[in-house]
């Protein structure tokens, strides 16, 4: 009985001293350690005092373990909070960027942009809240762009009306012909001239 229970007690020492990287780790370790424990209970006794020393050996290697693995979920606790308060952070500057009315939009879309890209390094958060998090940022993302792409197409119908008014005026002027009396040819040409000026930009090309 005491040579199984050493068995099972350089076993449980090999776990305790590993450093594991992930929650999956651990959690198989865990169930690893709970089979040791139930298989402990299952032999017989041991001579009494050795009996004694191997259970306190086991009880020691077990709260190494669980010492090691309350640390390891508390630093990643740590660095979850830690990316979601980065992450909240950046959703609330998309979010003001968003709700605001732009009449241009270069500066605001390398914001928009920049924070994607803060995004990226934000850090990890426990899945079902990343889903979350992540689903109220793109929401803030594409309420800019669909607005950025409404003041764009409405910017482009303005500018193609004023194609056409400019177009009707070049035709006003090439058909304009002289009365011959100076002050009123002027004044007409000025006109032709206040009403360009009067109409906004057209397409760039």
């Amino acid at each position: 009985h005491l040579e199984a229970k050493k068995k099972l007690l350089e076993r449980a020492k090999a776990i305790a001293d590993e450093s594991f990287d992930n929650a999956k780790q651990w959690q198989t370790m865990t169930e690893t350690l709970n089979h040791i424990l139930e298989e402990w209970k299952k032999i017989g006794f041991g001579p009494r005092a050795e009996n004694e020393k191997v259970w306190e050996d086991l009880r020691a290697a077990m709260n190494a373990f669980y010492n090691k693995k309350r640390d390891f979920f508390a630093g990643m606790k740590k660095v979850q909070k830690e990316g979601r308060d980065k992450k909240t952070a950046i959703i609330e500057k998309a979010e003001k960027i968003a709700n605001t009315a732009h009449e241009t939009f270069e500066e605001a879309t390398k914001e928009i942009l920049n924070l994607q890209q803060e995004w990226k390094t934000a850090g990890h958060v426990e899945q079902w809240e990343e889903n979350k998090l992540w689903k109220r940022f793109r929401e803030a993302c594409d309420k800019f762009f669909v607005a950025k792409r409404e003041k764009f197409s409405e910017r482009d119908n303005e500018q193609q009306k004023n194609l056409e008014l400019k177009e009707e005026l070049v035709k006003k002027v090439e058909a304009f012909v002289p009365s011959g009396k100076t002050d009123e040819d002027l004044a007409t040409l000025r006109s032709f001239s206040d009403e360009w000026k009067a109409i906004s930009h057209v397409p760039f090309k």
